[in-house]
C-alpha cells in the first residue's frame, strides 16, 4: 500500500492524494477515514482518521465496523458540507455478498449517504461483461436501481466492435453505459498499492543497471517511478540475488514490516547479494524500512513492527533503530537539500521506530535545518526516510551521474519528466471525450439532500469526537496493564481515587521504572505536528505541572496558554532578533556554523504555546521559608516547568523550551502587570520525533557531564565516595 501524509500530519492513500490533486483541494484524512495497510498475509495496519488505531486480522477487523461508521459518515458528512460534489470511490467489488452486512465502501456507503452509483468494468482483465451482469444479479433490489451506469474502463482496439456488446449489456441490465475509456499507455500516475509488483519485472532499457529489491510487504513504490522513466536507466524490481549483485545500483524500497521482510531477503539471498554488490563497487540507497534494514540492528522487542525480537541488518550502515510503543508514528512533510551536492529536495516522511546514528556519521540531507539520514565513508552507502527524494530532478541525475562516472560513462544533463499535474490533464482529457459528460452532469444536478443520521452525529460529536472513537478502537481490556502515558500519570500525581489508596512507603518496581523512563526519554522538542492537543490531555498535563512543589506552598505560578498565530509571530520576532545578536558573540567559526544550522524553536509549528509565569506579589509581604532566599519563587515556578516537561513526555507530547527572547517585550505582547515575571516560553505539541539523544549532545555542542563530577561529599570539591559501607570526603 502506498500512502502520503496531508499538510495536517495524517496519513491517507496516495491515490487519495492525488485525486485531492486532481480536484484542486487540499488532501485531508477526510479524503480517506479508513486506510488497511497489509502487514502480512493475514493482518493489516489500520489508519483511521489519519492516524494507526492499531492492527488487525480480517474478523478483528470487521469487528470494528460499527465503530467505524460514525468515522465515515464524519468524513462524508464534513465533505458534502464544504463541496457542491462528493465523489465516493469504492474498493474491490459492489457486490461481495459475504460482506455486504458490515460494508462501508461501496454499496452500504450508497445506502448511508443516499447516493447514486456508478460502475466501472476493467475490459484488460476480460469478462467484463459478465462481471457488469452479474454485479447486479447479487445486489438486492434496492441496491440495483442505485446503478445509473456502466463504465467501461481500459479498452484496447476499435470501439466499434464493442457496438454489439454494449447494446446488449443495456438490454439485459436495463442500465445505460455511460462511456468507454481507452487504455491509456504511460500514464505514470501514482499507483495505488504494489500488488503489480508479484514477479520480477523490468523498466527500461538504458544502460545504467538499477536494482530495486521486490520486498513482498514494500510501501511507497512510488518512489522508484521517476528513476524508471529516466533514459539511461533499467529499473528490475526483483528477487534474483544475481541480478542485484550485478547493478550498479541496488535500491531497498520501504517496508510495511521491516523485520520480516529483513528475514525473507535474509532467507532468499538477497541480503548477500547487496553487500557483494557493494563490495564490488555497486552504490546502495536505503529508503524508509530500506534505510533500517541497511544498519546494525533493528530493536523491536515491545513487538511494534510485528512479533517481538531484533534483527541483525546488512552492516552497512553505523546505524540502529529501535521501536517502542510510545513513540507517535512520524508524519510529516518536509524539504531541503542534500549536504554533497547542494540539490534541492522534497517529500515525506511516514515510518515508525527511531534511528540513531553514529554522531561521526556524514548526514546525507539537511531538512528544515537539521540532518537527516547518513552515508557511508566511501559516499556509497546512502539512506534516510525521504519519500520522494528521487523525485527530485537534480539529485537524481547527480546520483546517476555519480553511477555512470563509476561506470566511466559521461554525465547526463536532468531530464525533463511531465509533472503529476501535466499527467492528470492528460488523463482528464481522455475522460473528456471518453465519457457522456452531459448525462454525467444531469445526474449530479439530481443530488438529494444530505441524509439525517442523528445519532451518528452524536457518537462523532461526542466528548472527544472523532480522536476518542480512534482511541478506543483498539483500547486493550480493563484487566491490562495500564500504558506508559497513563501509569507516569498516576505515578506523578494525577489520580481520580483517594490519597489513601497510594503506598505510604516505596512504589513498586514497575511504577519506579516508568518515572525512570519518562525522565531519560525527555527531550527539548524543536519539531512539531500540526495535530491539535485533546483537552484532556492538555489539562492533565498543566494539572501535573500545578502540583510542583514550592516553597512556603506559594504557588507563585500561572500558565499562559497561547494559541494566536498573531500573538505567536510576535513572539518569534523576538526570537529571530535574540538569535542574530547571541550569533554574533561566538568568535569560533566552527561553532558559529554549527550554531546557526540549529533549530531552536517551534513558534509556530507547535499547535500552541505556553507561557509560565511567577508572580512574585504572591503571598507578600511574608512568604515561609522565602525571606533568606528571596529568588525561591522563581525556583518553585522551574518546577513547575519540570512537571510540565515530564508530564507532557509521559503523553507523548513534547515541549520546546525557548530562552532567547526579550522578556520585556513578551511581557507587553502578554500583557503580564508588573511585578509578575516570565520564567519560561514553551512551544508543545505532539512531536515529529523524540531524539535518542539531546540535540546539543548528537550535533557535537556539548557532551553530558558524568555524574562523578557533580556529586560533592561534605564540601565543595570533595569527590563523593561511590564505594560500600558509608561515602567518605576526601581531598579532590
Amino acid at each position: 500500500m502506498n500512502s502520503g501524509v496531508t499538510p495536517e500530519g495524517h496519513e491517507i492513500g496516495r491515490a487519495q492524494l492525488l485525486q485531492a490533486l486532481a480536484a484542486g483541494v487540499v488532501p485531508s484524512w477526510l479524503h480517506n477515514p479508513i486506510l488497511l495497510k497489509p502487514t502480512g498475509e493475514a493482518t493489516s495496519q489500520v489508519v483511521v482518521a489519519g492516524k494507526v488505531a492499531g492492527q488487525a486480522d480480517a474478523s478483528t477487523y470487521f469487528g470494528l465496523r460499527d465503530k467505524l461508521r460514525p468515522v465515515v459518515w464524519r468524513a462524508f458528512s464534513e465533505l458534502a458540507r464544504r463541496a457542491d460534489v462528493v465523489l465516493i470511490e469504492g474498493a474491490g467489488s459492489p457486490a461481495e455478498i459475504n460482506l455486504a452486512r458490515d460494508d462501508l465502501v461501496n454499496m452500504g456507503l450508497a445506502d448511508l449517504v443516499d447516493a447514486p452509483v456508478l460502475v466501472a468494468g476493467d475490459i484488460d482483465r476480460g469478462g467484463v461483461f459478465a462481471a457488469l451482469a452479474g454485479t447486479q444479479l447479487l445486489l438486492e433490489p434496492a441496491q440495483r436501481a442505485r446503478i445509473q451506469g456502466w463504465i467501461i474502463n481500459k479498452f484496447r482496439g476499435d470501439p466499434a466492435l464493442l457496438k454489439d456488446g454494449l447494446a446488449m449489456i443495456e438490454q439485459r441490465t436495463l442500465v445505460g453505459v455511460r462511456g468507454v475509456v481507452p487504455f491509456v499507455h504511460d500514464l505514470g500516475l501514482d499507483e495505488e498499492d504494489g500488488v503489480w509488483l508479484e514477479r520480477d519485472l523490468v523498466r527500461g532499457t538504458g544502460e545504467i543497471t538499477v536494482a530495486a529489491l521486490r520486498l513482498d510487504r514494500v510501501s511507497n513504490s512510488t518512489d522508484m517511478d521517476a528513476l524508471a522513466r529516466e533514459p539511461d536507466v533499467a529499473l528490475h524490481w526483483t528477487r534474483d540475488p544475481d541480478r542485484v549483485a550485478t547493478a550498479d545500483l541496488v535500491v531497498i524500497p520501504g517496508s510495511k514490516s521491516t523485520r520480516a521482510d529483513l528475514a525473507d531477503l535474509e532467507r532468499d539471498g538477497l541480503v548477500a547479494a547487496v553487500q557483494a554488490a557493494h563490495a564490488r563497487g555497486a552504490f546502495v540507497l536505503g529508503l524508509c524500512g530500506g534505510y533500517q534494514m541497511l544498519g546494525r540492528e533493528i530493536n523491536d522487542d515491545e513487538g511494534v513492527d510485528g512479533p517481538p525480537g531484533r534483527s541483525r541488518g546488512l552492516g552497512l550502515l553505523p546505524l540502529v533503530t529501535a521501536f517502542a510503543r510510545e513513540l507517535p508514528k512520524v508524519l510529516v512533510n518536509t524539504y531541503g537539500s542534500d549536504l554533497a551536492t547542494g540539490e534541492r529536495v522534497a517529500g515525506y516522511e511516514i515510518h515508525q521506530g527511531r534511528t540513531v546514528v553514529d554522531p561521526l556519521t556524514p548526514p546525507l540531507l539537511e531538512l528544515r535545518g537539521r540532518p537527516d539520514g547518513c552515508t557511508s565513508a566511501d559516499g556509497r552507502v546512502m539512506g534516510c526516510y525521504l519519500h520522494g527524494l528521487l523525485d527530485a530532478p537534480g539529485y537524481r541525475r547527480a546520483l546517476l551521474n555519480r553511477v555512470r562516472a563509476a561506470r566511466g560513462l559521461a554525465a547526463l544533463a536532468p531530464s525533463s519528466q511531465l509533472t503529476q499535474s501535466e499527467r492528470l490533464d492528460r488523463l482528464a482529457d481522455v475522460l473528456e471525450h471518453a465519457l457522456d459528460v452531459p448525462w454525467i452532469e444531469s445526474l449530479l444536478e439530481r443530488r438529494s439532500p444530505l441524509p439525517a443520521h442523528p445519532e451518528l452525529d452524536r457518537i462523532a460529536g461526542g466528548p472527544g469526537g472523532v480522536d476518542a472513537i480512534v482511541r478506543e478502537l483498539f483500547a486493550p481490556a480493563a484487566t491490562s496493564a495500564p500504558p506508559l502515558a497513563r501509569r507516569a500519570a498516576v505515578v506523578l500525581g494525577v489520580r481520580d481515587s483517594p490519597a489513601d489508596s497510594f503506598p505510604s512507603g516505596a512504589f513498586d518496581p514497575a511504577d519506579r521504572d516508568v518515572v525512570r523512563r519518562v525522565i531519560l526519554a525527555r527531550r527539548d522538542v524543536r519539531q512539531f505536528q500540526s495535530d491539535p492537543i485533546p483537552t484532556a490531555v492538555l489539562r492533565e498535563i498543566l494539572s501535573l505541572a500545578h502540583h510542583a512543589p514550592s516553597v512556603g506552598f506559594m504557588q507563585p505560578w500561572n500558565f499562559v496558554v497561547v494559541t494566536s498565530r498573531g500573538t505567536r509571530e510576535r513572539v518569534k520576532d523576538s526570537f529571530v532578533r535574540t538569535n542574530v545578536a547571541e550569533l554574533a558573540k561566538i568568535d569560533d567559526e566552527r561553532r558559529a556554523a554549527l550554531y546557526a544550522g540549529l533549530k531552536l524553536e517551534g513558534i509556530l509549528e507547535s499547535p500552541l504555546n505556553v507561557a509560565v509565569t511567577c508572580d512574585r506579589r504572591r503571598d507578600a509581604p511574608f512568604v515561609l521559608g522565602r525571606a533568606p532566599m528571596p529568588d525561591t519563587d522563581l525556583y518553585s515556578t522551574c518546577l513547575a516547568v519540570e512537571n510540565l516537561m515530564l508530564a507532557a513526555r509521559a503523553h507523548g507530547v513534547g515541549v520546546g523550551w525557548v530562552s532567547l527572547l526579550d522578556p520585556a517585550l513578551v511581557a507587553r505582547v502578554l500583557a503580564l502587570p508588573e511585578g509578575v515575571v516570565l520564567v519560561a516560553y514553551l512551544c508543545v505539541g505532539y512531536p515529529v520525533e523524540f531524539r535518542a539523544r539531546p540535540l546539543l549532545e548528537e550535533v557535537g555542542w556539548k557532551a553530558r557531564a558524568p555524574l562523578e563530577g557533580a556529586v560533592y561529599a561534605e564540601q565543595w570539591g570533595c569527590v563523593y565516595d561511590w564505594g560500600s559501607g558509608p561515602p567518605d570526603a576526601r581531598g579532590a
